[in-house]
């Protein structure tokens, strides 16, 4: 079979053009970092080669082998960011033209990647391996989201009097799915709804006294990321935050998921500080989803590696009174159980602390 690649389309993918829809080879696949969930291609356009990031919700394909070494695939929906003088391309969006076949073209190094290993010259020379295997890995079934790149958020006009002069960066900042967030790019908003509010807590460590609280958010293309605010960020958003409502959230620092406390599906997740930005829109968007589900039958619950974070429907057929507990710190609370029965049959108990026990519903 002939295939033709979109010659010079890396080239015009750098030099700004987002319009293309080029047809590219992947010619190698890696780990980005030290994350096993973030994925960095090399690929190419027959005369170029270039790195470039994917969207995590694009992980499925790599690892279910529909894209690998050899693999030629159009590219969607894509971005270009520019990090001091290098430039990576993040992929949103891509589909597979032919699974595997040989390089096509005789493609040069164009540019190096983000973190690239050097030799004694100090070069680095990207290694094209005509081994067309597909790496591995275990993932599991998600929804199938198509991303979509909104319009730049026109926010209210800033107030530039006695502010000296306009800096550059004060431009608004394009809309991206929350898929698309990564440490590559300088500046991005997101928008999306709140589907969960912790409460306030307060903590005390070596560098004394402080506060905090995180919100889950959710976009139109089935994106989660939880923010998280400390101390005084605390005092400008909390009361802000409802759940329920759409918002566009700008200006924040992307930090690795801390995993003892963050379930969502997200490497990353968002830490607002001072200058961060948080607008409510009126308009509710009702492409965005109120919550989203992935459904465990209780009968597999038991299979499931302990301290998951899992999502259970089914029918409520006992209720226990609320009982007081004293925790190992001294302090009292509330501690409720119920048991739950689903379509397979199997019940499971479920246990409520603190302000659930009492909550309506």
């Amino acid at each position: 079979m002939s295939v033709k690649l979109t010659q010079n389309s890396i080239s015009a993918i750098l030099g700004g053009d987002l319009n293309l829809k080029p047809r590219v080879q992947v010619l190698d696949i890696k780990s980005a970092g030290k994350s096993q969930d973030r994925l960095r291609l090399l690929v190419s356009d027959s005369v170029s080669t270039q790195y470039a990031v994917i969207a995590s919700q694009l992980n499925e394909k790599v690892f279910d082998g529909e894209i690998r070494k050899g693999s030629v695939v159009q590219l969607i929906d894509y971005m270009c960011n520019t990090i001091q003088t290098r430039k990576i391309i993040l992929i949103l969006n891509m589909e597979t033209i032919i699974p595997e076949c040989a390089i096509i073209g005789n493609p040069k190094v164009m540019s190096e990647p983000q973190s690239a290993p050097s030799d004694n010259n100090g070069g680095y020379q990207p290694r094209i391996n005509s081994n067309m295997s597909a790496p591995t890995g275990n993932s599991n079934t998600t929804a199938n989201f198509r991303p979509t790149v909104q319009p730049a958020y026109q926010p209210p006009a800033p107030n530039y009097r006695n502010h000296g002069s306009i800096v550059k960066n004060e431009a608004p900042a394009r809309i991206i799915p929350i898929a698309a967030l990564n440490p590559y790019q300088g500046r991005w908003a997101i928008k999306a709804r709140v589907t969960a509010k912790g409460d306030l807590r307060r903590y005390n460590n070596a560098r004394g006294d402080g506060k905090v609280f995180s919100f889950d958010l959710l976009d139109s293309d089935g994106g989660e990321i939880r923010v998280t605010c400390f101390n005084a960020v605390v005092d400008r958003f909390y009361g802000s935050v409802e759940v329920g409502k759409v918002y566009v959230v700008s200006k924040g620092s992307l930090k690795p998921a801390r995993r003892d406390f963050n379930h969502l599906k997200n490497e990353w997740e968002i830490f607002l500080e001072q200058t961060s930005t948080l607008e409510r829109c009126e308009d509710e968007d009702s492409a965005i989803p109120q919550l989203q589900f992935s459904f465990t039958p209780i009968s597999e619950i038991e299979n499931v590696v302990n301290n998951s974070i899992l999502d259970v429907i089914g029918i409520v057929i006992t209720v226990n009174p609320s009982v007081p507990i004293t925790r190992k710190n001294g302090m009292e609370t509330q501690r409720r159980t119920l048991v739950l029965k689903d379509g397979s049959s199997r019940t499971v108990e479920i246990t409520l602390w603190g302000e659930f026990c009492n909550k309506e519903g």
